[in-house]
This record gives C-alpha cells, sequence and structure tokens, in this order.
C-alpha cells in the first residue's frame, strides 16, 4: 500500500466497510492521516450515504447501545458511563450525549471515537429552577456541527440565557438576552430535547396564555443555527393539538403524532418546512396501539414501507397498508428492565470525526471567543 500513488489508494479506501478502515488506521501513520483527512471523509460519506442500512442506537441511563439492524436481538457493542445518559440529537453520522449532572460530548456510534465537550458555564438565572433546552445539530451552511444549550423560566419572568457551541471553535459563545437579543416565543416545552431539520433543532411547546395562565396554543419552537435566532412553526388546524403525543422527524420532514376522531393515531407530516399548509396527513394508525392515557408512543424512521416506532420502550414495526404491527425483541427488554428509560435514535454510518471539525486556524477561533465577551 505504501508504494501505491495517493489516488490508488483513495479508489481502493473508499470501497471498504468502516471497520476495515478503523483497523487500518492502525496500520501506519500515512494510512491514518489518508483516511481521517477531510477530503477523504465527505468523499467516502458521500458515496456510502445512500447504501447504508438503518443503525439503531439506544441511549440507557447507564451507557448507549448500537443494534447493526433492526431485527438483531443483541447489540453489536456497548458503551459504559459513569453518570446518567440522555440522547441530545443525531446529525450527520455524529450523536450528542448530555451527562447529568451537565456535561455534554459527541460521539460517532461507527467509529466509536469520543469527544467530551468544553464546560459551557454556568446557567443560572434565579434561585428558581430553570428549564433546560438542549438541541443538536449539523450546520451545512456553515459546515460546523452546534449546539445550544438554554435556560428559562416559565412566562419569561426572568430573561433566558442561551449559549451556542461550536465544533470548529470547539467553544461556547452566549447570545444576548432580552430586549436587544434573543427571544424565546414560547413559555412551555414538552421536551428538553430536540430534533433537527435544515440547520434548525426544533421542540414542541405551549406559547399563550389567559389571565390565569392557563397555557393555550401548541406551537413547534426552532432554532435557527446559521441565523442564531428561534422561530415558530404553526400547527394545522385538523391536528388535535392539545393531545399530540409525539413529535418528531422522518425522512427530514416534521411529524407529529395525535389521536383523530375515530381512536385512532393520525401521523401527521410537514412536507415543506415553515408552510403550514404543507402539513399532510398521512396515516391514520388503526391497531397500532391501545390509546391509554399514559401510554408513550413516537416513531422512530422509515424502514422500507413500514415505519418503526418506539411503544413503552418496545420497538414495532407497522405496516400501514396492511395495517399490521410486529413487535421486535432486539435485546431490549433486558435493557429496559436494567434502565428504566430509553432513547432511540437512527444513525447514518460516517467516518466523521468528533474532533476533526477543530479549527485550527487561531483568527477565527479569536473572533468566534470575541462574539462571547
Amino acid at each position: 500500500m505504501e508504494s501505491l500513488a495517493d489516488d490508488i489508494k483513495n479508489k481502493i479506501l473508499v470501497r471498504c466497510p468502516i471497520k476495515t478502515l478503523c483497523i487500518l488506521n492502525c496500520v501506519s501513520k500515512a494510512l491514518q492521516t489518508l483516511i481521517k483527512s477531510p477530503d477523504f471523509t465527505k468523499h467516502y460519506d458521500k458515496l456510502h450515504c445512500h447504501h447504508t442500512s438503518i443503525k439503531l442506537l439506544v441511549v440507557a441511563n447507564s451507557g448507549v447501545h448500537s443494534f447493526n439492524n433492526i431485527h438483531h436481538k443483541l447489540p453489536s457493542y456497548s458503551l459504559a458511563f459513569q453518570t446518567n445518559t440522555r440522547l441530545v440529537g443525531s446529525s450527520n453520522g455524529l450523536v450528542c450525549l448530555y451527562h447529568s449532572p451537565g456535561s455534554l460530548s459527541l460521539f460517532n456510534p461507527a467509529t466509536r471515537e469520543f469527544r467530551d465537550l468544553p464546560d459551557p458555564g454556568t446557567f443560572t438565572i434565579t434561585s428558581r429552577i430553570p428549564i433546560r433546552l438542549f438541541g443538536f445539530s449539523y450546520v451545512q451552511v456553515l459546515d460546523d456541527f452546534m449546539v445550544v444549550s438554554a435556560a428559562m423560566h416559565k412566562y419569561g419572568l426572568f430573561p433566558p440565557i442561551i449559549k451556542v457551541y461550536s465544533a470548529r471553535s470547539d467553544s461556547w459563545k452566549t447570545m444576548p438576552a432580552r430586549p436587544r437579543g434573543v427571544k424565546v416565543p414560547l413559555d412551555r416545552f414538552t421536551s428538553d430535547f430536540s430534533v433537527n431539520v435544515n440547520d434548525v433543532a426544533y421542540w414542541l411547546g405551549w406559547s399563550g396564555s389567559d389571565g390565569n395562565h392557563n397555557l393555550s396554543v401548541r406551537k413547534i419552537l426552532g432554532f435557527d443555527f446559521a441565523l442564531e435566532e428561534f422561530k415558530t412553526l404553526l400547527l394545522h388546524d385538523d391536528i388535535n393539538q392539545s393531545e399530540i403525543m409525539a413529535f418528531t422527524v422522518l425522512d427530514g420532514c416534521i411529524c407529529v403524532l395525535s389521536p383523530d376522531a375515530y381512536s385512532c393515531l393520525g401521523m401527521w407530516v410537514m412536507k415543506e418546512c415553515g408552510v403550514v399548509e404543507s402539513w399532510t396527513k398521512t396515516y391514520s394508525l388503526n391497531g397500532i396501539i391501545y390509546m391509554e392515557p399514559n401510554t408513550s408512543v413516537s416513531p422512530i424512521c422509515n424502514a422500507g414501507n413500514k415505519v418503526l416506532f418506539e411503544i413503552d420502550n418496545q420497538l414495532v414495526l407497522y405496516d400501514p397498508v396492511k395495517t399490521v404491527t410486529t413487535e421486535l425483541e432486539a435485546g431490549l427488554p433486558v435493557i429496559m428492565e436494567r434502565e428504566g428509560r430509553l432513547d432511540f435514535a437512527r444513525y447514518v454510518e460516517s467516518l466523521v470525526s468528533p474532533s476533526g471539525y477543530i479549527c485550527q486556524d487561531k483568527r477565527q477561533i479569536a473572533k468566534w471567543k470575541r462574539m462571547n465577551e
């Protein structure tokens, strides 16, 4: 291999599976430099992005478990952590993890590379416990992996504290507070962690209240990393907004589940992000679930012509044509019995390194840090 020209090496290596490339990283520094180069990584990911099977990451309190196939009963590997762990998000081959009581990390499930993020600092507003929000996304226009973390109080009693992390600068910056800075147009949130679409992290929440502080309007809040601002997306009038059971992303489109008038779940997809009229009811999910009030149900991803659901920590494949459900074992009963709470995410295998986006240009790093002063 050492005697071959670089273009020949590229043509050979780009056809290898990621597992093989991880082994070749240990052969020589020359191969490691080639495989880890940004040009090779982007070429490899672009070539393989449409040929990868569904990989499932299960995040439990004490670690993560990776499944190479949704039908596998045992994880391909598991990685343990010392603290309680939650999934912040998955984007372009990397996942962001939150570790109680307040640290964050980036992780590549395919290469198993892991990196802790720097401490974002304090989020103290008052002695009252604030609402914490977390979002993660690969921002294509900036070619950067970014995290947003915010602390705020119900009904906007105090100005929010909003901080944004850039993988390129490997540092956090604080967004200006109101009234001249970033405003948060929602009062309450359904989830602490977000989903992402087109460089924007989204949460589901409530906005608007009467004189008795009764929250009345369900909305989707998004943080645009490129513009560094929040924006809201309205739901369709036909969606049962007060009883939304799930909020996620399927094939790049925002999706919500809501009970309809026929004792089944309606799946609504926003075909064109930001356009209220593009909300489309794709399925009425008959027979998928006995709709008890405390049941947890959420779609994870499309699997061919079926939809993979998580229902009370159980994986279920739903065929919308035959209206048939199939439970998948996937080794989850044992994990669920031990951990109690699980987060699920689909990920695409990628060579991108959690440390590979750190910029070496000291001027750009200094510029980013000056914005935090």
